[in-house]
């Protein structure tokens, strides 16, 4: 797994480019994150060389790799997929989400429903807050009084 998109085109096809290395028949596996017109560019660059190759990003951080419990968004063709099942199995589950490029689309999706399950837990934090603050102000004493001008009655809130 590599950071992103640019350094999986540079040790593919950059100088030195282990792509250069390959034999038709190989195959290739991305599990980095990259944007899907990067896996779909090198799929279709393998195809021409007839090198097997499948865009199969994951979720489930550092923990879900030492327990082999990742997710595994796979995709690339059918075949392909099966050939990699024994490679994936013991990394987590793999599911292949359709051709090329759509492991990548899956895994920012996904991204996409953390980030909103974020941003709605943080709300409800914040209304569980405001809620226990504006209890517990109607239930303080008050906090300032005045009186008012000719009157005897002091008004406090």
């Amino acid at each position: 797994m590599l950071a992103d998109g640019p350094a999986v085109e540079s040790v593919l096809f950059g100088p030195n480019g282990v792509a250069a290395t390959l034999s038709p028949g190989s195959l290739v596996i991305d599990m980095s994150s990259a944007p899907p017109d990067f896996a779909r560019g090198h799929a279709a660059r393998f195809a021409a060389r007839r090198i097997a190759y499948l865009d199969a990003p994951v979720s489930g951080g550092t923990l879900g790799a030492e327990q082999g419990t990742l997710a595994i968004m796979a995709g690339g063709e059918h075949q392909t997929f099966e050939r990699a099942a024994p490679i994936f199995a013991p990394l987590g589950r793999a599911t292949l989400v359709g051709p090329a490029g759509l492991g990548q689309l899956a895994k920012l999706v996904n991204q996409a429903i953390v980030a909103v399950t974020i941003g709605a837990v943080a709300e409800a934090l914040l209304l569980e807050l405001e809620r226990r603050n504006a209890q517990h102000a109607s239930a303080s004493p008050p906090t300032e009084c005045r009186t008012r001008p000719r009157a005897s009655v002091a008004t406090c809130r």
